[in-house]
Parts: C-alpha cells; structure tokens; sequence
C-alpha cells in the first residue's frame, strides 16, 4: 500500500529535479507506475538547470536572480492505462550575497552535510479535474511530504524538516528562532514566493485569454490554513502586488460575466484574509466598476448597496444600485453568498444612504414630483442622519436649495389647506407656525429632526406674515360668514 501512495506521488519528483527525467516503481517485478517527463523547450529548460549554482559556496552564486517557466507533459503508464499531464513549473533561485553565505554558509555546508541553494520551485497542473483544488503538496528537494500548500500549487525548495515530519519555522523575525527556522522562513520569504509570484503572472495570461477557468486561477492562490499554510498566503502576496498583477490586468482585459466571476473569486479568497487587510483591499478597489446592479449597470463596491438591506428598499438610489451577486456566484460556483457579502461589506459595500445619496434621491424626488418619497426621505434623514456618511456640510447645503421638502400650500381665503407642494427649506415655515401662515405661506409637513434642516422662514424674521395672514382670514370671512367667523375668531385668538 504505501508503494502504491509512493507510485501515485513520484511524478511530482520530475517536476522539480534537475536531470531526473524518468522514474519507475516496480513491486515483485510487476510494473506499479512509470512517470517521464518532458519540456515544451528543453534546451532552455537544460541552460536554465546548468546555469544553477551547486552550493552558496559556489563561484556562480554571484550572478543574479534567474527564474525560469516551463511547460511539462509527464506521460504515466501504468497496468492498463496511460495518461498525460499538462503543467506550469516556475524556478526561481535566488542571488548569492556574501551576508546569505554569512548567515547561512556553516550552517548549510557543515550542520547538514549538503550543498544548499536559495531555489524555490512552483508547479500548476494545467487541466485539472477540480476534484481536489486545493491538494497541493510541498516538496522537500524534490521529495513530496505530507504539508500541504492549501492551494492547488506543489512547492519545492530546500527546506531543513524535523524528525516530526514537520518544517520548522519561525513566525516572527522578533523572536529567538533555530537556525533551521530562520533558514526555511528565508527561504518562503523569498526564492518560494517569487516563484509562486511568477506562476501566477503567467496564469493571469492564461485567465485572460480564456484558456484557464476563474475557479482553478484562484485555487492557485493560497489560503490561511494551519500555521504554514497561513504564511505561504500573507507571504506570497501583498496588495500591491495584486492590484498591479491581478485586479488592473483582469479590470482592463476582461468584461461582462468574466469580469464579476474575476471578482467574486478574489473576494471570496481574501475572505481568509484579516480584517485590516480586506479594508485595504477595498481601496485597492476604488473606482472599479465591476458589481453588477438590479439596475443593470455595473458600479464600484463603494457606489453599491447591500442587497439585503431591506429597510432602503422605497429608495430610487438604492433600487438603482443594489448589488445583484447571485448571476455571478451561479457562474463561478463553489462560493458561500454570506462569505462573499461579508467581505464587500468590508470593502465598502453600502447598508444606508451616505449624505451623497440623500441629495441624489432629493433630485429623483424633484423630477417625479413624489410627495410621498419625499416624506420617506425625511423621515429616514431624522430617525438616521447620525449613521450617514460622506460630505455632510456640501450635501446639506444642496439639501436646502433643492425643491424637495414637502409643504402645505397656501390656502388663501377660500378654505384650510389640504393639498401638497415640494419647495426649498428656505421657502417654507416650521410646521410650529401653521395655525398663525396657512393661508399666505408653505408650512413644512414633516419637522425635520435637526437643526441643518430647519425651515428657512420664521415669524420672527417676517413679521409682517401675520398681517397678510388677518387679512387673508378677514377676505374668508366676508365670503363664508358662519364657518369663516369661527376660523377668523380662531386665528385671532392665536394671534
């Protein structure tokens, strides 16, 4: 049985190696498996392999950084079956500088009694099945072990293990470490992660011009998992890598349903992320019009609203620009809807108006001429003002222009007023002074709550309201003696 495990696993060793091309495994003199390996260029695979240093000790440890993609087919035969594979393997080795060689020459050349390299190694099966995304193993100078990379990307490098069967690390620069942690975080921290960093470049080619799905161009990506899987994902990646490499390629290439599945699967792998990183990320996101809308238009997250907030839904602002995901999650399946709404609320993702969104409705308000929307508005403003973010002062200030308030219209001296008009706060009395203006001036219908949305007339500031008020009240009198005496008797009484 674990010959069978082994059989299974030792093609991922052509992957890696240098000169190993071909591998068998025999049991009892009866063929278990027969892996062979073969480069789409193998002369630049051979110069890039030759070109390598053997140790840090070694002269050609000088030149530079060199990296190298190559695309394998490792043909397996096997009792009955053959098959071939398609993959994406990025190298990377590292330079040699004399404070490598200072910190780590003894412990490499005498401590462990092998030549070792700052190389790292990453491997992308091409077509996969999608049964096991992310079942990616890391290697061991080309040896597969039981971690697991949490992605569907095997790793390899020359990391030092422990009798445990585990790899030392150390998870903090500030504490004392082993020598041996200090060297395999050295080497995630840079030959794994510039060749995970080069993998995923040439797989944002392929996402790009369709030739890999959006689901297995994020299972490259790795997630936090246990305590190395948690630092392969915060080392591998940082936002600035990501918007250059992955959300600008993707916002200026792909379009319509590509673009939103690109998306959702990027939010649901920063999902894992910690909470100051994603809030990072939604400014990274910034002026992105990617989120499709029950409107039908596409809006950056900051311009969208929650789609289950259901308390805005009378709003045009809101009904206009409600995130609709689910169209997007259909497409790229496998995603949690809660997962993903939690991580665009951090981005950004509205659930209430901003001041900006009130002054907007107020406009929608004007050109229908709803007077009922704009009670709803009011209303909203006095019971949440203190909630709503964006501009205040510019946004109350358009407010008070703007002929969206709701007011009473003058009755003159036919009857009390009962009918409805939209006006500019400045143009209206408090609904305080209704009884003593009704029937020469607007009275708001609704009192606003606080002070920036008072009315912008008042008794005292015109004084001379009430005499056209008495007159008014006199002309109702002469017309209608009975009734007009008792609301001229009233009137006057307030007076």
């Amino acid at each position: 049985a674990e010959l069978q495990k082994a059989a299974a696993l030792a093609d991922k060793m052509l992957l890696f190696g240098r000169h190993l091309r071909r591998v068998e495994l025999h049991e009892g003199g009866s063929l278990l498996a027969a892996h062979e390996a073969s480069a789409r260029d193998p002369a630049q695979r051979a110069a890039f392999m030759a070109a390598l240093p053997a140790s840090l000790a070694d002269p050609k440890g000088a030149q530079q950084a060199s990296t190298h993609l190559a695309e394998e087919s490792i043909t397996t035969e096997s009792p009955g079956r053959t098959g071939v594979v398609e993959w994406a393997v990025s190298h990377y080795s590292g330079p040699i500088e004399q404070s490598l060689i200072d910190q780590f020459g003894d412990f490499c050349a005498q401590s462990l009694g092998r030549p070792f390299l700052p190389y790292g190694a990453a491997a992308l099966q091409l077509k996969s099945d999608g049964d096991d995304l992310r079942g990616g193993r890391i290697c061991c100078r080309r040896v597969p072990s039981q971690g697991r990379t949490n992605s569907c990307m095997w790793l390899d490098s020359e990391f030092v293990w422990s009798h445990r069967d585990s790899l030392p690390i150390s998870d903090d620069e500030a504490r004392a470490s082993t020598i041996e942690q200090k060297w395999n975080r050295f080497l995630i921290d840079g030959p794994v992660v510039e060749s995970i960093r080069n993998l995923i470049t040439h797989c944002t080619r392929l996402l790009l011009d369709q030739h890999m799905t959006t689901s297995c161009y994020f299972s490259v990506f790795p997630v936090s998992g246990d305590h190395l899987q948690t630092m392969l994902a915060e080392a591998s990646f940082n936002l600035d890598w990501i918007q250059s490499n992955v959300i600008l390629p993707a916002s200026n290439r792909l379009t319509g349903s590509s673009l939103v599945a690109m998306f959702l699967a990027l939010l649901d792998w920063v999902s894992s992320w910690k909470e100051p990183a994603i809030l990072a990320l939604g400014k990274k996101l910034e002026g992105i019009r990617w989120l499709p809308t029950a409107g039908g238009n596409s809006v950056s997250i900051r311009d969208a609203f929650d789609p289950t907030a259901s308390r805005l839904d009378s709003f045009h602002v809101v009904r206009k620009c409600r995130a609709s995901i689910n169209e997007g999650i259909e497409v790229v399946g496998r995603f949690d809807v809660e997962s993903i709404l939690r991580t665009l609320r951090l981005c950004g993702l509205k659930e209430e108006l901003t001041w900006e969104d009130a002054v907007a409705e107020a406009e929608a308000v004007m050109v229908d001429g709803d007077i009922k929307q704009a009670e709803l508005l009011l209303e909203h403003l006095n019971a949440r003002h203190s909630l709503l973010t964006g501009d205040r002062a510019a946004s109350l200030e358009k407010l008070r222009t703007l002929a969206w308030v709701p007011a009473s219209k003058p009755a003159g001296a036919s009857s009390l007023p009962e009918s409805m008009q939209l006006l500019p706060l400045d143009s209206i009395f408090a609904s305080a002074a209704f009884q003593l203006v009704w029937a020469v001036a607007p009275v708001l219908h609704i009192e606003p709550a606080f002070e920036d949305l008072r009315a912008g007339r008042s008794i005292e500031k015109e004084p001379e309201i009430l005499v056209e008020q008495v007159r008014a009240l006199a002309v109702h009198a002469a017309e209608r003696a009975q009734n007009g005496a008792r609301v001229v008797l009233a009137s006057a009484d307030l007076l």
